[in-house]
């Protein structure tokens, strides 16, 4: 799982005044909901020494990492959001929020900050499905599945037709088994037959 995002070009210009030369940035995510928790964009960065968490409708937001004991995951109803703990009691402070379609991403970027914070090797899991349509953005009724949006529906249409063609005598022209008669019972002859037999009849 690759956890480098690439920020649109104004969160990089912001990012850009807020880190040092001196650092390098290791980590970026971008979320599906902003700071207030509307559907949206945010993003967060974690370099050597802080993290950054940029949203276009408010300031950035620092923190470092030294005044940080651990990162920690909120369960809240219809998202989560990453929590700072500060050491000895100095509270703690929401970075981001984000829906169910981040949470892979957003649970290992906790577990490799945290093992930042105490110095120790992070590795990274392999790669994961991705949760939303490389080609417009849209998100994935599942990880990994085609985008309802995206799909050729001419080509889909043609395929359906192709599909069709062993059964197209009986799509144009049902027989008397598919007809239901005036009880609603299949399999009886059709109405203008049952007027024919009565004509010969004695």
């Amino acid at each position: 799982m690759k956890l480098n995002t690439k920020f649109p070009v104004s969160e990089m210009q912001k990012l850009g005044e807020l880190v040092g030369k001196d650092e390098s940035i290791r980590y970026a995510l971008a979320s599906d909901l902003t700071l207030d928790r509307r559907f949206g964009q945010s993003f967060i960065a974690v370099t050597d020494k802080r993290i950054v968490v940029l949203d276009h409708a408010e300031s950035p937001r620092t923190f470092d990492l030294e005044k940080i004991k651990e990162i920690r995951i909120d369960e809240l109803f219809g998202s989560s959001r990453l929590v700072a703990v500060g050491h000895d009691g100095d509270g703690e402070r929401s970075l981001i929020y984000y829906t169910r379609a981040c949470v892979p991403e957003f649970a290992v970027l906790c577990r490799v900050v945290n093992e930042q914070i105490r110095k120790q090797e992070s590795e990274l899991p392999e790669e994961d499905d991705p949760a939303y349509c490389a080609r417009c953005g849209a998100p994935l009724p599942e990880r990994g599945s085609n985008c309802p949006l995206c799909v050729p529906r001419l080509k889909v249409f043609f395929r359906l037709l192709e599909l069709a063609k062993p059964y197209r005598t009986r799509l144009l022209l049902p027989d008397r088994h598919d007809v239901p008669d005036h009880r609603g019972q299949y399999g009886t002859a059709l109405p203008h037959q049952d007027d024919r037999r009565r004509r010969h009849r004695p």
